[in-house]
């Protein structure tokens, strides 16, 4: 597998930066980055990202990369250097928007890449620096909204900490933690943090994760946050029209770029290198095509307006049923026919429904796309070769769920030809390529299921999440969550069944 980035790669692994930490006596400086799900009203992942917090450590010339912590469950609130060993104190944490403070404080050893999480209880670290003797200190936030009651926004935590090893290596259970008994209370005042752009490169550009690729000729284009469309190739150029790239398509008459702007829709035309207004929606819409150029156009809002469908000409539908973005959501494309899930009854989010559309609008439904026991949920599903539908999705659980499967049906009757517990959530399909949440990139044989080869993706050294998926012959365009867009060629074993030679 040999992967060309296509977009800038210097210090592209920052993504969009947070917030910088120089250290001037030792000439390093760390960035921490945030990077979004990419969550919108017709496409949701639930803990979509294992990785959503970074931090990358570089020496203060940002000649060399010296490591990057991808750990963290928490936004990064404080880093504070060691001052004679390359260890990094990394205080995370944030309010649950509901009742409780949570984080962790990270220790990280840069030189080995080890890493420990100091804590016997989740706490939202808001500060930390090293002493010269090695001692930490620390500000935190209450355990939740009842510790201090009064003001629990204000009021923390503030104390030294001797001993700073992993609770495990202590033999402590999770629950609190005895080092922090004797911290005292203290008013909550946050560092002021130079901002980031003042510290980083000039030429610095921020990248969000990519929406959305599609091959169109020789070239690829990608949709991301800091640009609604980017072509990458022999040609290369931008267009920055109002509002975010959410979906791209690829069509005869040039590749078509659906944006949002305040909650409406806009389909764009590309021609040469100019975008070209085709369809303004009165609301938002997933879009999806079938083989024929029909466009299903649903409305994302739950109590929106109607469904449309658009062919030789354009035609207002009944509401199709409701609508919500982790459970009906669903772009199927190249098929005979439209597509689309709806819940039984159709005001219901259970026992889907797969669906067809013929040209006069009328529905037909075509087999049970939820079992009597499982409630299908972060639906992706794209044609294969031979005509049979590959679909992934986790199933609905009290519990958090990481894993995701991945199904082979064979039309039109959705019988099951194989099905395929993954380590993580499906972030991308492609056929029987897919991506996963924790960044691995695979592909499965089409008649058996049989995994034909899975492994993470790095791109120089420094693991990426793919976002997105697109082939064409033996190449892959690949968009990632820190904002990369690869080409990918696959080789040999790693060719999907059907590639052409």
């Amino acid at each position: 597998m040999q992967i060309a980035e296509l977009t800038p790669s210097r210090l592209a692994e920052i993504g969009r930066p947070t917030a910088v930490y120089p250290q001037a006596e030792n000439g390093l400086i760390a960035v921490a980055s945030h990077f979004q799900s990419p969550f919108w009203a017709g496409r949701a992942d639930l803990n979509f990202l294992f990785r959503r917090w970074r931090l990358s450590l570089y020496r203060s010339d940002w000649d060399q990369r010296l490591g990057v912590f991808d750990q963290a469950s928490f936004p990064i609130n404080d880093v504070a250097f060691h001052p004679h060993r390359p260890l990094c104190a990394i205080a995370t944490g944030c309010y649950d928007g509901g009742y409780l403070f949570e984080g962790q404080l990270w220790i990280w050893d840069w030189e080995s890449d080890r890493a420990w999480s100091v804590l016997a209880e989740s706490r939202e670290v808001r500060a930390v620096q090293f002493t010269q003797q090695g001692f930490l200190e620390l500000r935190l936030r209450p355990r939740d909204e009842e510790e201090f009651p009064e003001a629990p926004f204000e009021t923390g935590l503030q104390g030294l900490l001797t001993d700073w090893r992993p609770y495990r290596e202590l033999g402590l259970s999770w629950g609190e933690d005895p080092r922090l008994q004797g911290f005292s209370l203290t008013q909550q005042k946050d560092r002021v943090e130079r901002p980031w752009h003042q510290l980083l490169p000039p030429n610095f550009q921020p990248r969000y994760g990519v929406q959305d690729v599609v091959w169109q000729d020789r070239h690829i284009l990608a949709t991301q946050a800091t640009c609604p469309l980017e072509c990458w190739g022999e040609q290369r150029f931008q267009c920055f029209p109002e509002g975010q790239g959410v979906q791209l398509f690829s069509g005869p008459e040039g590749a078509l770029l659906h944006l949002l702007e305040d909650r409406r829709s806009s389909l764009f035309c590309l021609r040469g290198q100019q975008l070209t207004l085709r369809h303004r929606f009165e609301g938002g819409y997933l879009l999806s095509f079938d083989r024929h150029g029909h466009m299903l156009a649903r409305h994302t809002d739950q109590d929106g307006g109607p469904d449309l469908l658009f062919g030789p000409e354009p035609m207002t539908l009944n509401r199709l049923g409701h609508f919500d973005c982790f459970n009906h959501a669903l772009r199927l494309d190249g098929g005979e026919r439209p597509y689309y899930l709806r819940g039984t009854p159709a005001s219901s989010h259970q026992r889907k429904v797969l669906c067809a559309l013929d040209p006069q609008g009328k529905t037909q439904e075509c087999f049970d796309w939820d079992s009597q026991s499982a409630h299908l949920m972060e639906n992706r599903a794209c044609f294969a070769g031979d005509g049979s539908l590959i679909r992934a999705y986790k199933v609905h659980s009290p519990k958090i769920q990481q894993r995701g499967t991945i199904d082979c049906l064979e039309m039109p009757l959705g019988r099951l030809r194989w099905r395929v517990e993954l380590s993580a959530a499906v972030t991308c399909l492609c056929g029987t390529v897919y991506g996963l949440a924790d960044g691995s990139l695979g592909c499965l044989d089409l008649e058996s299921g049989q995994k034909l080869w899975e492994q993470r993706l790095r791109v120089d050294g420094v693991q990426a999440i793919p976002l997105c998926l697109q082939l064409r012959a033996n190449q892959l365009a690949c968009g990632t969550h820190d904002g990369r867009v690869l080409q990918i060629a696959l080789e040999g074993s790693f060719r999907p069944p059907g590639c052409p030679e």
